[in-house]
Parts: C-alpha cells; structure tokens; sequence
C-alpha cells in the first residue's frame, strides 16, 4: 500500500546526518542525538509534529497538545531537524508500505549493538491503521529488540492490541481528541508541570528516562519540557481534559509527547 498522498521531494543527504556507529548505507533518518534517549541506548524515528510542511497531517488524534507539543519547538524548529523528519515522511508518502517496512528493518539489522531498542515517534504519530501495521511487522522481524511508543490513536490502539507483537509496547497518550476513550487501567501518560504535582498523582517519572515505559509502567508521568512558557488558559484547558483520568486534581496538566 502506498500512502495516497501529493507527492513530496526530499532533500536530504544521508551525509547529512551520518553517525559512527551507523552505517553508511540506510535509507532513513534515525535521531540518536537526544540525550533522553541516547543514555538509555534508543535510537528513534520521528516524523514532523502536528503537520508536515505540505500541509499532511500527521497526528491525526492531536488535541490541545498541538499548541504545545515539545516537538514543535526548541532545536525541533531547527532547519536541520525539520529535513530530517520531512525526508522520513517523504520517503512514505513516495514507496509502498511494504517497501518502507523492507527499509526499516535492513536498517535496524546494521544496528550497533550499543543501540538496545528503538522508540517509534520522538515526534509524529500513526497517522492511518495501516501504517501502523508497518510498524507492527518491523517489530515481528526483530523480536530480539524491543520496540516502543506514545500515541493519541486511542480507538485504533484498542483495536490492535490484542494482535501486535510482545516486543511491541505503545502507550496511550493524554491530550487528544480521543482522551474519553482512553482506558486508566492501561498504561497512559500525561506530563505534569513539576515534579511535586507528578508525584502526588501518583504517577512514576519518565521525564529523564523511558524505562518506566517500556519496563511495563501503567501510570507514567513527565514534566513539561517545551521550552516555550506554557499560557494559563492552555494549562486550565489541559486540566480539564485530563480530570477523567487523574481525578479532580489541582495543578495543572499539560499534554503528552
């Protein structure tokens, strides 16, 4: 299945962004760079935020999280990063599904065996349910590597889960327009705006480390770490859409990634 979308041009060079432990020959951009990521030994895949530069959007499910999603701001506005994660889209929107899936796993095979797991989306989402399955078989042809991520496709997560590879792990994300049908007895995640207002939720802090997520965590938690200030009406907005979940809490809730 090719994405039936205007085609896209991409311009960047693998040289672009060559790393010594990767090899020369991969078709698309991994982040490894992150330093939340990097000291956990995950490299990652990401797409634009919200909307790619032709306008296709790519979190389908974004709420109030699109107007401060950590992805849309600090080095992600960066001309450099934003190639990185057009080349990625645009490689979709230009080959097959099955092509992007044959791709993906010659590149996780050269992995260095320094990288440990691999975290789908630093930025973007699963934007159709095939798309998803992509991702589903790339983790069942490397069941030795664990394989992770945040989505705000509630419904469709719901739908698949019973089916999607043990190595597969994804977590429902707060802050979409599917919140109501988010399940609080299932791993989600919600960011905070301090420490003291996670812990007393009771969620586990995944702000510097993703080992509460892909250790198996149900209530995960993070501090808001855009570097744009977050608006009082924004962060009132946040909590009430989050009050399903957490209860009448009084701090406020912010989105998450």
């Amino acid at each position: 299945m090719t994405i039936a979308i205007a085609p896209a041009v991409c311009a960047c060079r693998k040289t672009d962004y060559q790393h010594p432990r990767w090899p020369a020959t991969y078709t698309c951009h991994w982040s490894w760079g992150n330093t939340k990521l990097a000291k956990d030994h995950t490299v990652s895949f990401g797409l634009p935020a919200f909307r790619s530069a032709h306008g296709f959007r790519v979190c389908p499910q974004a709420g109030t999280c699109a107007a401060v999603c950590y992805a849309r701001q600090g080095n992600y506005r960066r001309a450099t990063v934003q190639t990185f994660l057009e080349h990625n889209l645009a490689w979709l929107r230009a080959h097959p599904l099955a092509a992007f899936v044959a791709a993906c796993s010659t590149d996780i095979a050269q992995l260095h065996p320094s990288w440990q797991r691999v975290r789908i989306h630093h930025s973007g989402d699963f934007f159709t349910p095939a798309y998803l399955d992509a991702w589903a078989e790339i983790a069942r042809q490397h069941a030795t590597i664990p394989f992770y991520g945040y989505t705000k496709q509630i419904r469709l997560l719901q739908r698949v889960q019973s089916s999607l590879p043990p190595n597969l792990h994804l977590v429902q994300s707060v802050g979409g327009k599917e919140d109501r049908w988010i399940d609080p007895a299932l791993p989600h995640a919600i960011i905070f705006p301090d420490v003291a207002s996670l812990e007393e939720a009771g969620y586990v802090n995944a702000t510097h480390s993703d080992a509460p997520v892909y250790g198996g965590a149900v209530k995960i938690g993070l501090v808001y770490h855009g570097t744009d200030r977050l608006s009082a009406p924004n962060a009132a907005r946040l909590r009430t859409s989050a009050r399903p979940i957490v209860g009448a809490y009084a701090a406020p809730l912010v989105p998450a990634p």
